[in-house]
């Protein structure tokens, strides 16, 4: 469930936006524009004080095979989860003007997983919901606890993942997936969207 799709009679706090302010939940998809980093807006930019150390964090990233030499644009908590399995998992992930790395850890016991594609195999996504979606690649490569392997027409679920007390996480989480499905489709003439009654998997 996206953000501005949340249960209007749920007790639980509204989410937070930074300064403490609230998002608001009617404009739905059309703030997409505010939330998505060009590569030009991240150099305009830099890396904001706020932002710093979920930078760092996110540098992760390098270690699992992003190519350190790539621009990070946004990169933040999102919800993942993979084709054949129900269950979501919390997770991270890095948007670059290249590609996506995503990484989550399935259970204490295990390694982190990852996954990793080029904007360039995107091929197709299902819409869910404002800042939910599944989405497709014609290939990508995966990581778990047995190695590391490209797997073809990979298809994953991608959500932004919220936070009631951080605001900037929450604007994170927004940036990472709208900044995502513009590059992953821009200029694509082939992209083929779907909604719920008409899934990619």
């Amino acid at each position: 469930m996206g953000p501005f799709s949340r249960d209007k009679k749920s007790k639980a706090r509204p989410l937070l936006a930074p300064g403490g302010t609230k998002f608001d939940f009617r404009l739905g998809d059309s703030q997409a524009e505010t939330f998505t980093i060009s590569e030009v807006r991240r150099q305009t930019v830099g890396i904001p004080s706020e932002d710093l150390e979920s930078y760092m964090e996110a540098r992760y990233a390098t270690v699992l095979g992003l190519d350190e030499h790539e621009t990070f644009l946004a990169w933040g908590p999102v919800w993942m989860g993979i084709r054949g399995y129900e269950k979501r998992f919390e997770g991270t992930a890095v948007i670059t003007s290249q590609s996506i790395m995503a990484w989550w850890q399935p259970s204490r016991r295990s390694l982190i997983h990852s996954f990793q594609a080029s904007h360039t195999a995107f091929e197709a996504y299902e819409y869910l919901g404002p800042s939910a979606s599944h989405f497709r690649w014609t290939t990508g490569v995966c990581g778990n606890d047995s190695g590391k392997f490209i797997v073809g027409d990979p298809v994953m679920f991608v959500a932004s993942r919220f936070s009631d007390k951080d605001g900037h996480a929450n604007r994170r989480t927004l940036e990472v997936y709208y900044t995502f499905a513009d590059l992953a489709t821009a200029n694509n003439t082939k992209i083929r969207r779907s909604h719920g009654g008409s899934s990619i998997t």
